[in-house]
């Protein structure tokens, strides 16, 4: 029973460490090399079907873009009016309440007009000091016409095409282009509803004798002239063809409107044509 019990462990022992037989061993068999696929392109229906989905997003996006930047160029008009208000009632604080001149003729009665655009005070009140070439009154210094000029492009309405074509030297232009001031009927005295004469003067209001100031127009797009009348409200026809003191609807046929408050906002034609509510100071 012992040695039974010892060979068998001779035996088991014996067979430690040995290699494995042939038929014990793994096989790594290589698979056949793949033949070489040719790489397919785009048939030319898709591609023209690819071109067309591209056409039509450009159509889709193109006009919401263009919409975008409208409405950018509004936002810049709409700050430079409501600017201009602000100067505006500025000039008043310090002009024992009379708001700028629409125009006010030079006091060495040299029959020359100045109209507000040009009127150093109210440039200043406004912050505009590009261009003063001269000043009322100083010695060897005469009276510059090119005023109409020195207002920075980059207070004109970026929507006033006549303006932005006439740019000068210095990067300079005409503000009369981009912006007007209502002259409904203004009064030398500061008392309404007579229509004031060309020859006045002095054209302008008295802060305290304008009735609902909220409703009332002062600075708004035109494109013609350095004023606004109520009776050429309806003859804009364009950037390059209007009339003189026409109001400009120019924004998505809007025009853009400073009123007396000094809050901005757009009218179309139908809101502006011989509204009197609107135009006429004293009502």
């Amino acid at each position: 029973m012992i040695k039974k019990d010892l060979l068998s462990s001779i035996k088991i022992f014996s067979h430690k460490g040995t290699k494995p037989q042939s038929h014990d061993k793994f096989k790594i068999i290589s698979a056949p090399p793949r033949l070489c696929e040719r790489k397919r392109g785009f048939t030319l229906i898709e591609l023209l079907v690819v071109i067309a989905i591209i056409a039509i997003l450009a159509a889709l996006l193109l006009p919401a873009l263009a919409k975008s930047k409208d409405y950018a160029k509004l936002i810049i008009c709409m700050g430079t009016l409501k600017q201009l208000q602000l100067a505006n009632d500025i000039y008043a604080s310090e002009n024992t309440g009379w708001y700028a001149p629409i125009w006010e003729f030079r006091p060495d009665n040299t029959g020359e007009r100045l109209s507000w655009d040009r009127h150093e005070a109210f440039r200043t009140c406004f912050g505009n000091t590009t261009g003063r070439l001269s000043r009322w009154g100083e010695v060897g210094k005469p009276w510059n016409m090119n005023y109409y000029d020195h207002w920075p492009v980059d207070y004109a309405c970026p929507k006033s095409t006549r303006a932005l074509a006439d740019v000068k030297e210095n990067n300079v232009c005409q503000m009369d282009l981009s912006y007007g001031y209502n002259r409904t009927d203004p009064s030398p005295t500061g008392t309404g509803g007579a229509w004031i004469s060309w020859s006045a003067m002095y054209a302008g209001f008295r802060q305290a004798e304008i009735k609902k100031p909220e409703s009332k127009l002062f600075f708004a797009d035109c494109g013609w002239d350095f004023k606004l009348q109520e009776d050429a409200s309806n003859l804009y026809v364009s950037e390059t063809q209007g009339g003189t003191a026409a109001i400009s609807y120019r924004h998505n046929r809007t025009a853009a409107i400073a009123f007396g408050d000094g809050h901005v906002e757009t009218k179309n034609r139908t809101d502006v044509v011989f509204n009197a509510d609107l135009w006429r100071m004293w009502k």
